[in-house]
């Protein structure tokens, strides 16, 4: 390319000359005075081809280092692309990674929350294991004791021939085959005991206590005589005293005996006397004690005006109900309310003449729906078909298959689960399903005024159930439920269910006003109350009122654990009332002096329950389950009880329910505590408000009213 450039100037230079001769014409250059110039010419033409080769070879250079650049760029698209590749692996991977994460921040949250449950669970058994380590050891210190005591009065294992070993009070004596024993309070109730066993109810009163123990034959050709009946004196003495007196003669059909015994610092003086009456060949043994000796001349004479009468009737048909608690916490109160509804059952018996002597089992379902099907199975198998329990739906409902298939009878006083209401099966309740009282909340609500309502309620089988009945009664008003939140029963934080909640309700009011709008906790105690303890710092939610149901009324965990927000927030919730009637109040009257509580709903249906059983019985004559359950709706809509008047629907669940509107206020002294607000009449569906509210105690405060 120099070459070619170099000619090519040559030439044109050569033709400048030619065309100056040609053209001149006239002149010929014949010196050099134009050789200088051309010399520039050359030289500038050669710096020019100089200058034009240093631009070739750089533009050579330029287009290979843009070949090497293409080059490199395409290696570098090809990275990029690499590159690319990998970051949408990666961001694919740091997703799924994300996802991996919060699946497992949310198992060791309810792996912390377990474990919370667990640790809680381990600190009641460890409780209960230092109980029980302490009552054994008492058991212990009782069993050594009686273990001296035997050996103090030499007594025997064996049974003399002949006759039968009894117990009373804890000690043995021997009685003579063919005679039954039965032991008669004097202050109400009986119980009967036959072949070695005997049942005996002690009557504490001012007076001291005493009871008689009537002792006749079971085959009428027996003759019992005076004799044997004062030997039996002579055992009880014996055993009970540890001494061998002699007894003093008051004539021929009276032998008695005082006696003095210490129990702590304290001295009683008693009474022992037999009485025995030839007409109808039957005798008294009788036993008095008290701290005051001013009771026994009255009782002398008692005793010595004491006339024959025909002996108590025989009541040969035992009949056995079972009876199952909830859990351990509910025993002794249930047990207690039992005794009251056997003892008064039985009386009822004896002043009628029916030939019936009634008695129960007692199981502890232990919160468990498995130990609850567990306990029913053992009812079965001891022969025992009619059972006063169980107190909680999900025990019901896991027992219900197998009471339906095996002829049996379960009579609830508590279970509320509207999928129980069957028609046709053996499940019976004396109390309302959870419709009923979702019925009574909407009402509740409307007649306050609310028209939207947020729901935030348990997410178990009882608390998607009320949900379920709340929101079918509450929209068919026309009320509007905005939102429904539903959290785990051991939830601790609530933060994420109350900001919800908060945005929701601050849209609501931008629609309604805010008195319009409310909260609805569908809660138990111990949720409930660290629910509402967190709602102080959600404003909106905290202007409103907010609604419960029984699960939040008269709860003592929320008391002790969220007074003010309780007070703040009221929570109205609806809770079956009892009847202001003569039944309630006599047995209310003897539960409250044993307990210190007042009986409830729910307590009190377990007494109706027996009571519905028994009447069942009376009117059949039968004891089996089939024969009651065919007349049990009947017994019931005719019996009125503490409950009141125990109507059942088609599906043999209690038809109507009263209620009263139960929420927190202060009392005389400032106290948060419990008060009725209103009440919600079953058969007219119509809520009623106070214009003074009623705490548990009676004391009448400010009511509340619709705004």
């Amino acid at each position: 390319m120099s070459n070619q450039t170099t000619f090519s100037t040559t030439a044109i230079i050569l033709a400048i000359v030619g065309l100056v001769i040609g053209g001149g014409g006239g002149y010929f250059i014949s010196n050099n005075s134009l050789q200088p110039k051309i010399n520039d010419l050359e030289t500038d033409v050669e710096v020019l081809n100089s200058e034009v080769a240093n631009l070739v070879s750089t533009a050579a250079s330029l287009e290979q280092g843009l070949v090497e650049n293409e080059a490199e760029i395409e290696s570098l698209g090809d990275d990029i692309s690499d590159y690319q590749s990998e970051v949408s692996s990666l961001t694919t991977e740091k997703s799924s990674l994300q996802t991996l994460v919060s699946t497992l921040q949310s198992q060791v949250t309810s792996i912390t929350d377990e474990n919370t449950e667990l640790q809680s669970q381990v600190s009641t058994l460890e409780s209960d294991l230092d109980q029980a380590e302490d009552e054994n050891s008492d058991l212990e210190d009782q069993v050594a004791s009686l273990e001296t005591t035997a050996e103090i009065l030499q007594l025997s294992l064996a049974v003399t021939p002949g006759y039968y070993r009894c117990e009373i009070f804890g000690f043995s004596f021997e009685y003579p085959q063919g005679y039954r024993i039965t032991i008669d309070d004097t202050a109400g109730g009986t119980a009967t005991g036959n072949f070695g066993h005997a049942y005996i109810a002690n009557a504490d009163d001012s007076d001291g206590y005493s009871c008689s123990w009537v002792f006749t034959p079971t085959t009428p050709d027996l003759e019992l005589g005076l004799d044997v009946g004062f030997q039996l004196l002579q055992q009880i003495f014996y055993l009970v005293l540890g001494t061998r007196e002699t007894y003093t003669f008051d004539g021929h059909v009276m032998r008695y005996q005082n006696y003095t015994a210490t129990l702590g610092s304290t001295t009683i003086y008693g009474i022992f006397a037999v009485y025995y009456c030839e007409e109808s060949n039957y005798f008294y043994i009788i036993q008095h004690a008290s701290d005051n000796t001013d009771v026994f001349p009255g009782l002398f004479q008692f005793v010595e005006s004491m006339k024959c009468h025909d002996p108590p009737i025989a009541r040969d048909e035992t009949v056995t109900i079972g009876l199952t608690v909830g859990d351990t916490d509910d025993q002794q109160m249930y047990q207690i309310l039992a005794n009251l509804a056997i003892e008064d059952i039985n009386e009822y018996c004896e002043q009628e003449g029916l030939p019936y002597n009634f008695r129960y089992v007692l199981k502890e379902n232990l919160g468990q729906a498995s130990i609850a099907l567990l306990n029913t199975q053992s009812f079965k198998q001891e022969g025992i078909d009619l059972i006063v329990g169980h107190p909680w739906s999900g025990q019901c409902q896991a027992s219900l298959s197998y009471v339906d298939n095996n002829d049996m009878l379960l009579l609830s006083y508590g279970s509320t689960y509207p999928i129980l209401n069957i028609a046709g099966d053996n499940l019976f309740r004396l109390v309302s399903d959870d419709t009923v009282q979702a019925t009574a909340i909407s009402e509740a609500l409307w007649s306050w005024g609310i028209r939207a309502i947020i729901i935030i309620h348990r997410d178990d089988t009882w608390g998607t159930l009320f949900y379920d009945s709340l929101y079918d009664v509450y929209t068919a008003k026309g009320g509007i439920v905005a939102e429904r939140l539903q959290y785990a029963p051991t939830t601790s934080q609530f933060n994420t269910y109350l900001s919800s909640a908060e945005d929701t309700a601050s849209e609501l009011v931008s629609t309604y006003s805010s008195d319009q709008v409310a909260v609805v906790m569908l809660s138990f105690g111990d949720d409930g109350g660290r629910l509402i303890s967190q709602a102080s710092a959600y404003p909106t939610l905290w202007d409103m009122m907010w609604f419960g149901s029984d699960g939040t009324a008269f709860s003592d965990s929320i008391l002790d654990n969220a007074p003010q927000e309780a007070l703040h927030l009221k929570v109205l919730s609806p809770y079956p009332s009892t009847v202001d009637s003569g039944e309630y109040h006599s047995v209310n009257n003897r539960y409250l002096a044993l307990t210190g509580s007042d009986l409830g709903f729910y307590r009190a249906s377990l007494y109706d329950s027996f009571w519905v059983y028994a009447k069942a019985i009376f009117q059949t004559g039968e004891t089996d389950a089939l024969s009651i359950k065919s007349v049990l709706a009947d017994v019931a809509e005719g019996h009125y009880g503490v409950t009141g008047w125990c109507t059942l629907n088609a599906a043999g669940d209690r038809a109507s329910s009263n209620y009263g509107i139960i929420g927190y206020g202060e009392d005389g002294r400032g106290d948060v505590t419990s008060i009725v607000y209103g009440s919600y009449d079953g058969l007219t569906e119509t809520v009623s408000w106070y214009s003074m509210g009623v705490t548990i105690d009676g004391e009448e405060v400010d009511g509340i009213s619709p705004p």
